[in-house]
């Protein structure tokens, strides 16, 4: 590359504060500048025949760059076009399928997964239960997962720490990796194999979780969470905790939900991203031993609405080491289960499905 010095020299309308690399910058600078070249190119062709008929050709010029816009913006695409995107995109899709056996990211679920589809961009995906039932924990299972296969993931917690996120997520990726922790053991300080967690902490250097459990000194709101995704561009966002987010324009508890259920799923489909959101069962799921119906969702059936995918969870009256997980939406058409159950030995970091239900 040139140097500062040498640019400066040959283009002194540079602007000398400029030094930053961000790509998203240059990028959006070149698209810029490829429109303005097509656009002088389309008037300059149909500028021959403005004299012989002004008015078609003033039509056809304003026609062209009506189509120019369309080609270059990012919130709106023109299906007819004669494009032959899509025929790439599911060569794509079929070569990923051939090699990984599943499109998307994995799931916590092993159903689901071999159904031959995970969590794909774009999709919200929603789990609410009654509290202390294991959302989070169900939510940083699906993190882990997606970090095992080199998907980034931000986790955003609006009512744990960070702090006790990565605690809790050292046990999962340990157990995941062969190693024996206890989440109670590190957390309380007791008598831990020390060598072997600090070996696990000296592997665990892939830089694919980022944690957030405030924004801004301040609480987590809708636009901080936007704001963060578009920063960090995530594949995988989980929100643990929606009800808890604040920052919408309404008073309304309903409405102030439905503003951020919806936001998330914009979010996901605009920055071609998957989001996990949890969120409480209201009171009328007070057995925690039956999982919560579409109808038990806190505050409205908005999450439901904007959801591709939606689960709910519940205790088992078995045993405390058993979670039912229940599909209450699918995106396209059946599910390809109605409820799964799982081994739940979080102490452990052993969350996952069992193999005969």
């Amino acid at each position: 590359f040139p140097t500062r010095e040498l640019l400066f020299t040959k283009f002194p309308e540079l602007d000398k504060t400029a030094c930053d690399l961000n790509f998203d910058y240059c990028l959006t600078e070149f698209s810029k500048q490829v429109l303005a070249r097509k656009a002088l190119l389309l008037i300059r062709d149909k500028g021959r025949f403005l004299v012989e008929s002004p008015e078609k050709t003033i039509q056809e010029i304003m026609a062209g760059l009506n189509d120019l816009g369309i080609e270059m913006a990012d919130d709106i695409s023109q299906y007819d076009s004669g494009s032959l995107s899509r025929l790439e995109e599911y060569r794509i899709r079929k070569a990923t399928r051939l090699k990984l056996k599943m499109l998307g990211i994995p799931t916590p679920i092993r159903t689901l997964n071999r159904a031959g589809v995970g969590w794909l961009a774009g999709d919200l995906i929603s789990i609410f239960a009654r509290p202390t039932v294991g959302k989070t924990w169900l939510s940083l299972k699906a993190a882990a997962i997606a970090m095992k296969r080199g998907y980034r993931v931000l986790f955003i917690s609006p009512e744990m720490p960070a702090s006790s996120i990565e605690l809790r997520m050292d046990v999962l990726l340990a157990n995941m990796a062969g190693y024996d922790l206890s989440h109670s053991a590190l957390r309380k300080g007791d008598i831990i194999d020390e060598a072997k967690y600090e070996e696990f902490l000296k592997a665990n250097n892939t830089r694919l979780l980022l944690t957030c459990d405030h924004i801004e000194k301040s609480s987590v709101s809708l636009t901080g969470i936007q704001a963060k995704a578009r920063k960090h561009k995530p594949d995988l966002l989980i929100v643990d905790g929606i009800q808890l987010v604040s920052g919408a324009k309404t008073n309304s508890t309903w409405e102030r939900l439905q503003e951020l259920f919806y936001g998330l799923k914009t979010l996901a489909t605009s920055q071609k991203l998957v989001c996990i959101a949890s969120t409480q069962a209201n009171r009328g799921a007070a057995d925690v031993f039956a999982p919560p119906g579409p109808e038990h969702v806190a505050f409205g059936d908005a999450l439901l609405q904007a959801s591709d995918v939606a689960f709910s969870m519940c205790k088992s009256s078995e045993s405390d080491l058993i979670r039912l997980v229940q599909c209450q939406k699918y995106r396209d058409g059946d599910s390809p289960f109605w409820q799964v159950v799982l081994d739940w030995d979080v102490d452990k970091g052993k969350i996952m499905e069992q193999k005969e239900d």
